[in-house]
């Protein structure tokens, strides 16, 4: 998935983010929740908005008009980027779907959808050998396989 489709500027209106999200929905993107993370010039995310956000709205008689920062949840769910190991069941406990992933400037890294991402560990590969390594000896006898 293009983090960059998830992106809105501030001053673009909730018809826009209507419109891209329309757009994220039909052209396939794979992600499980609708959403889009409002930025400022710097690419700094300032909040989160969601077909629910702009549904809630629309109830409260909000014009397609205005700028998505004026609706835009600032106190959305985050995580910085770490190489560490990510707990991502303690989100899931309190329904978290979407967990943007941001730099120490607040640009959105990457984004975890929880429904279809089980883990993230801090690794590349893993190297799984079983056996004494008798067909490799006399190599095995002083260092061990994966070495």
């Amino acid at each position: 998935m293009n983090k960059d489709n998830l992106l809105i500027h501030k001053d673009k209106t909730i018809l826009d983010a209507l419109q891209k999200l329309n757009s994220i929905l039909y052209v396939g993107e794979h992600i499980s929740r609708l959403i889009l993370f409002v930025v400022d010039e710097k690419n700094s995310v300032l909040g989160s908005i969601t077909d629910g956000d702009i549904r809630r709205s629309l109830i409260a008689n909000a014009d397609l008009s205005i700028p998505v920062s004026n609706i835009c949840n600032k106190k959305f769910i985050f995580e910085y980027s770490t190489t560490g190991f990510r707990n991502l069941n303690s989100y899931r406990k309190i329904d978290i779907k979407i967990l943007p992933i941001l730099d120490n400037k607040k640009r959105l890294i990457k984004v975890i959808d929880l429904d279809k991402t089980k883990a993230v560990l801090p690794m590349e590969c893993m190297i799984m050998a079983g056996g004494r390594g008798k067909r490799l000896s006399p190599l095995t006898d002083t260092t061990p396989k994966p070495l």
